[in-house]
């Protein structure tokens, strides 16, 4: 998964097409690895910004409470791809998916290494809010993340450029949505807006 993602950060287009060449089989296949890679690295980012080190409870803990994020994106994309892509496998079009996450790893990667070695983690963090690099980083890892949705979508997938924008319109209003659904739900949204009941 690792080398695929690389190479996936850097060409886009190329990349999910040459993925694209290997048959929906194999990556139906990879599904349950790529799920296990992505919640992974969620769970050891949660461990180390909490605990400053790997704990295997904080791990399996975090992918587990984290797991109704990919379940979400799996629904939106099943339904964004209803009746465009009737041939193709909807496993293997969420494990392509799921190569996409590049952007999202690379920053909390980034973040986990900010809370291991810099001496006053709160200071620097600060500072990146205050300069206006971390909302730019989240921008950033969030603009590059759709094009990656958009590339495996046309070139993975190979539907035509208006399938494309509409599937992945469809795919983030659905998927924006329901992660706002799920904290409303859990009573988690009114507090965050200020509401309080």
């Amino acid at each position: 998964m690792t080398s695929d993602a690389l190479a996936l950060l850097g060409a886009p287009f190329r990349g999910y097409a040459s993925l694209a060449a290997q048959g929906d089989a194999l990556h139906a296949r990879a599904l349950p690895l790529r799920l296990l890679a992505l919640l992974g690295a969620v769970g050891g980012f949660v461990s180390i910004t909490t605990a400053g080190r790997l704990v295997a409870a904080h791990v399996a803990w975090s992918m587990l409470a984290w797991s109704f994020l990919p379940a979400l994106q799996a629904v939106a994309l099943v339904v964004a791809l209803r009746g465009v892509a009737p041939g193709r496998s909807r496993a293997a079009a969420f494990s392509l998916l799921l190569l996409g996450a590049g952007p999202w790893i690379a920053l909390l990667l980034s973040l986990a290494g900010v809370c291991l070695l810099a001496p006053d983690v709160a200071a620097v963090l600060t500072a990146l809010l205050r300069v206006g690099a971390l909302p730019a980083l989240l921008l950033a890892a969030q603009a590059w993340a759709i094009t990656l949705t958009v590339a495996m979508l046309r070139a993975g997938l190979g539907l035509s450029r208006a399938a494309t924008a509409r599937c992945a319109a469809l795919y983030y209003g659905l998927f924006a949505a329901m992660i706002a659904g799920w904290y409303l739900a859990v009573g988690e949204l009114l507090p965050l807006l200020g509401v309080f009941l």
